[in-house]
């Protein structure tokens, strides 16, 4: 993941207030950055996987990050399989 990547989703924890519907914005600007760069999902899976597991009690924020992960499999299957299995496969 890109130092630009992993800022949106640490943005996305300081600006949103629980319950706010500004999340739809980050979703798109994640999508669009995944879409250009399928890659930028898997790059770094440890960062990754250590933001979901220190966002699980912000679930639109969790939520989010889960979502934008998946979105680089729209594009590049294989990548999008790689972080289903590294991060949404059960523990």
């Amino acid at each position: 993941m890109s130092v630009r990547g992993r800022n949106v989703y640490i943005l996305m924890h300081i600006t949103l207030p629980p319950g706010s519907s500004l999340i739809y914005g980050y979703k798109v600007m994640l999508q669009l950055m995944a879409f250009q760069n399928p890659k930028i999902t898997i790059s770094n899976i440890q960062k990754v996987t250590t933001l979901r597991n220190s966002y699980q009690n912000r679930q639109p924020v969790l939520l989010a990050i889960l979502w934008a992960l998946g979105q680089g499999g729209m594009k590049d299957l294989q990548t999008g399989l790689k972080g289903w299995y590294f991060n949404l496969k059960s523990e």
